[in-house]
């Protein structure tokens, strides 16, 4: 991240692991107060995992998540 504003939604080191499966490994992303973002992937990327991670529908197993 460049700016020094604190982001309003960062994660570091994400890792999601479902039914002894890891989905997600090392997910690292910083969305700045006013900045839009989209989240693109093919069939089964991980994006509705991150999506649910966000929520607190899907455990996070290691890693950071923060909002605002």
């Amino acid at each position: 991240m460049t700016s020094t504003e604190p982001a309003s939604l960062e994660l570091r080191s994400l890792d999601v692991t479902i039914d002894e499966r890891q989905v997600l490994r090392d997910v690292n992303l910083s969305v700045l107060p006013g900045e839009l973002f989209v989240l693109l992937g093919g069939a089964n990327s991980g994006k509705s995992t991150l999506l649910r991670a966000f929520a607190g529908l899907d455990p996070v197993a290691a890693g950071e998540l923060w909002i605002d």
